[in-house]
């Protein structure tokens, strides 16, 4: 456990560092402190065109926005081609876009943007929530979920899992995401974790891409309401007949969901809604990144961190219900047909 928790901590400091060090090799560049923070108007806008075209030849363009120079243009050509962001009198797409990614993926606040940018903390808010709501009107183009028609390839070119699996269409799971909240709702907000959080229900692909993201329910709520509400709101995580996604064992059995048998970060510095809104964004992010840029180092490392992470134990009991029984029956089913595959092969 303590050597976990070395190993864990000596990570984060090394990840921590280099971040830091990537920002101070950007920014000491334009010797940013011998620049006088009351420029005049031409001189801010230098500044910035400045920084956009270092960004541009540096070559550190994943360093700073967690994607390449490539994908960082895609995304801006498809935001400003479908209007949903304009260059403005002081900044074009492509500076809102770096402000917003830089923003996220290392965590700074508000006036270290202003500083570094020469612009108010007013200008570089409210760009910050403009992209953030370009980011997520990408929803319907980058989070599809599966028509169920056709076979997953993962699955289908698999001799392990075709034709066994030939009907699961992906696998559905709930994380717990750290937020920060008012003192008064902490307590909704605090379930199996020492710290708030939301509870996130999410379904991917086999190729890890998100189909359908549902954030915003308290730490406290369980998986099984929260799958409830999934499947039955307006916007809700569709099951096509016949069809169904693998969930872990603590979700109840039930038909469109197969669970196994069981065996014998980021401080946020905006309001609860603009904390749900940025994970769906991000989500989204990484759904593009995925089709134009994928990183297999970044999934290694999420490998990495899940392969050391303590087994959390889950004591919930499933109420049995047909619906349970019917669930217990496809899973009985598809393991009998696995062994008895495997017995004939075998002989």
């Amino acid at each position: 456990m303590w050597e976990r928790k070395r190993r864990m901590a000596i990570a984060t400091t090394l990840s921590y560092a280099t971040s830091v060090a990537s920002i101070k090799s950007v920014f000491s560049y334009f010797n940013y402190v011998d620049r006088p923070m009351l420029q005049s108007k031409k001189e801010r806008e230098s500044v910035r065109r400045e920084l956009m075209n270092w960004l541009r030849i540096s070559g550190m363009c994943r360093d700073i926005t967690r994607m390449s120079l490539h994908a960082f243009e895609s995304l801006v050509y498809i935001l400003r081609e479908s209007f949903r962001l304009h260059d403005t009198w002081n900044s074009s797409v492509e500076e809102q876009l770096l402000k917003f990614l830089f923003l996220l993926t290392h965590n700074v606040r508000n006036r270290t943007l202003r500083f570094f940018f020469r612009q108010s903390g007013e200008t570089v808010s409210r760009q910050f929530h403009n992209v953030l709501q370009a980011i997520i009107s990408l929803e319907d183009q980058l989070l599809v979920q599966p028509s169920g028609q056709e076979v997953p390839p993962e699955i289908l070119n698999s001799n392990r899992f075709y034709p066994y699996l030939k009907d699961c269409i992906g696998a559905v799971d709930c994380t717990h995401v750290r937020v920060k909240v008012s003192n008064e709702e902490v307590p909704r907000f605090r379930g199996r974790k020492d710290y708030p959080s939301q509870n996130v229900l999410a379904a991917c692909l086999f190729d890890c891409k998100f189909t359908y993201v549902l954030p915003g329910w308290e730490g406290s709520a369980s998986d099984s309401r929260i799958i409830n509400n999934a499947l039955t709101r307006e916007d809700k995580l569709r099951v096509p007949p016949g069809k169904y996604y693998l969930v872990d064992a603590g979700f109840m059995l039930r038909p469109g969901f197969l669970a196994p048998y069981r065996a014998s970060g980021v401080e946020a510095h905006y309001s609860f809604r603009s904390q749900t809104e940025i994970l769906l964004a991000c989500c989204i992010l990484h759904n593009f990144l995925m089709g134009v840029d994928p990183d297999d180092s970044i999934l290694a490392e999420v490998d990495e961190e899940l392969a050391n992470a303590e087994v959390e134990a889950n004591a919930r009991i499933p109420f049995i219900t047909n619906e349970c029984e019917e669930g217990r029956n496809l899973r009985a089913n598809i393991a009998a047909q696995m062994w008895n595959d495997y017995v004939l092969n075998e002989v």
